[in-house]
């Protein structure tokens, strides 16, 4: 029996360790909308040089990275989400669903500008990351939604996907 509580305690404290939770998530979801919001600053008239294209590589790079990070907090929750919990969650989605599509006009506006300099391939490699790191995020966010919140969650998760698809259709090197 002192075998099981041992078992039982250290089982426990192993999710304790594991265990996710809403901050935890939000916090990731928030450096996701930082990366965003540097992107979808930029100007569309900006001069296009390898500078420049190396810093929104970067940025878009952070943004897969951070959504991968997102992603990973969201899977280590144990359970379904709380309804509060994703209406929190929803409302830090629209916000990067509007600067992942303000950023992707940029960069497609900016498009013409990184194919003269040879840059264009790196960041359509990147778009596609994109793509597939919102994809994979929603797949897992969709799946920790209770019931009542899947339909306003589908809704703004459908416009992050529909972005990253049109960006990927727009942007010539995008593979």
């Amino acid at each position: 029996m002192k075998l099981f509580y041992i078992f039982f305690f250290a089982l426990i404290a192993l999710q304790a360790v594991f265990a996710t939770d809403l901050a935890s998530i939000s916090a990731k979801l928030q450096t996701v909308n930082s990366a965003c919001d540097k992107v979808s600053q930029l100007s569309s008239s900006i001069k296009v040089t390898a500078d420049v294209a190396s810093s929104i590589e970067a940025d878009v790079t952070a943004i897969v990275s951070a959504l991968g990070d997102a992603q990973a907090e969201i899977s280590a929750y144990v359970g379904t989400l709380a309804a509060a919990d994703v209406d929190a969650i929803i409302k830090i989605l629209v916000k990067i669903e509007v600067g992942i599509s303000v950023g992707i006009k940029v960069i497609i506006g900016l498009q013409a500008g990184l194919n003269a300099i040879g840059e264009d391939t790196k960041l359509g490699d990147d778009l596609a990351n994109l793509q597939v790191a919102i994809k994979a995020f929603v797949g897992v966010f969709l799946g920790k939604c209770p019931s009542a919140s899947k339909s306003d969650a589908s809704s703004v998760c459908n416009k992050l996907q529909s972005d990253a698809k049109s960006a990927c259709s727009a942007y010539s090197s995008c593979s």
